[in-house]
């Protein structure tokens, strides 16, 4: 019974090495193109790693930048506020002058309409 399974397993593996032999012969490129097709997966997988470790050293030069940026603008709100609580009460001045000088002028104005 071993003599029967060796005999059917040389026969299966002959008709392998047939098939195989005879897939290459009609397709002589197989093996370099199969090499080529495996160099540049492995191409894209490398640059795929370098661009996705690329990528996070920009988002955390990024996003050192944006806590940089956070500083200046509270820096500069903090100077507007401050500089609007200075201006505040001479607005309130100017708009008090403005106010006075239009009251005058109507004055003057009804003054001469008057006269005519």
């Amino acid at each position: 019974m071993t003599k029967k399974h060796s005999f059917i397993k040389a026969t299966i593996g002959t008709w392998a090495v047939v098939k195989v032999v005879t897939y290459l012969v009609d397709h002589p490129h197989f093996i370099r193109d199969s090499k080529r097709t495996v160099e540049e997966y492995l191409d894209a997988v490398s640059q795929l790693s370098q661009s996705t470790k690329n990528l996070r050293q920009n988002s955390n030069r990024l996003q050192n930048e944006l806590k940089k940026t956070q500083k200046t603008v509270d820096e500069i709100s903090n100077s507007v506020d401050h500089f609007e609580f200075k201006l505040e009460p001479r607005l309130e001045k100017i708009q008090e002058l403005q106010t006075h000088m239009q009251n005058e002028m109507n004055s003057l104005e009804n003054r001469i309409s008057s006269k005519k």
